[in-house]
């Protein structure tokens, strides 16, 4: 699915309506510097939903988002399970995958192996090479 054209135009009106209605909100439990620190966060939020909503849309080969990857983006960014648990499965995985690689490089070189451990040093790397495709499908 190509990026909408008016996808950035919709995102302005989207936030510029957000804004209306925060400033007829009365903030008075805030302090000057938290409402804007809220009012900035509700910001991210949003730019943050229009393009997960899209993610989303996109990786069920959608021509249009619908409400169903909205909620589903909404779900995504609000459980706290988005891009530090994707980070980590990519990192622990590669390392994974890379120590595998590299020690069955070193028993090749050497010649010297058991079938044991080039057993082990293969299943760390299949193990690796799924929190990597894993990691990959989440982000």
């Amino acid at each position: 699915m190509a990026e909408p054209t008016g996808t950035k135009e919709a995102l302005r009106r989207v936030l510029e309506d957000a804004e209306a209605r925060l400033e007829g909100v009365e903030h008075t439990p805030y302090s000057d510097a938290a409402f804007a620190a809220l009012k900035q966060s509700i910001s991210q939020y949003v730019s943050d939903l229009v393009s997960e909503s899209i993610r989303v849309a996109r990786r069920g080969r959608a021509d249009a988002v619908s409400a169903a990857d909205v909620r589903e983006a909404s779900q995504y960014l609000g459980s706290g399970l988005g891009r530090p648990a994707s980070k980590l499965l990519l990192t622990v995985g590669g390392t994974l995958v890379g120590a595998s690689v590299s020690a069955v490089l070193a028993i090749i070189a050497t010649g010297e192996y058991s079938t044991v451990g080039f057993a082990v040093f293969f299943g760390v790397g299949i193990v690796g090479a799924f929190m990597l495709a894993f990691g990959i499908a989440r982000e």
